[in-house]
């Protein structure tokens, strides 16, 4: 990103919130937070992407788990107490909302016993499924075995 997308991107957030901040949507819409705001998402995070790139592999996978739990805990469990939500994943593991809805219902009890164990052999099934696609779909990086290999033995043009 350039210095003038940058300025560019910043200016538009501030203008928007100084935008927001003069009329009376909070007033308006006391409890359903800043949803407002919800525009100004992309280029925050646009100007994050410059830090985020910076950070070595390892530190990039554990923020990148981080935030993945962090999102399967607020979008998996459709309340709004995320204290009351971590508890329920760590109380009773990973569930699917329908699978638990569908536990809850007069004709779903009897088939799905323990949802949350069920949501994690579907979700092990999927990721099982989907990694040997994402293995071969991922380059090779310039510094692996194999791409130092096939650099050794090219012949040259």
């Amino acid at each position: 990103m350039t210095s003038a997308e940058r300025r560019a991107g910043f200016g538009w957030v501030i203008a928007f919130m100084l935008f927001c901040a003069a009329n009376q949507y909070a007033r308006m819409q006391w409890n359903t937070g800043v949803r407002y705001l919800m525009p100004l998402v992309p280029f925050l995070f646009l100007a994050a992407c410059d830090g985020l790139g910076r950070l070595p592999g390892a530190l990039m996978g554990v923020v990148i788990g981080a935030c993945t739990l962090h999102e399967w805990v607020i979008c998996l469990a459709r309340t709004c107490d995320i204290r009351s939500d971590w508890a329920a994943l760590l109380d009773h593991g990973p569930r699917l909302p329908w699978l638990s809805v569908l536990a809850a219902t007069p004709t779903g009890r009897d088939l799905v016993t323990h949802p949350g164990a069920l949501s994690i052999a579907i979700l092990g099934v999927l990721c099982a499924a989907l990694a040997p696609w994402w293995w071969r779909a991922r380059p090779l990086s310039p510094t692996s075995a194999s791409a130092r290999r096939q650099r050794v033995h090219a012949t040259p043009a």
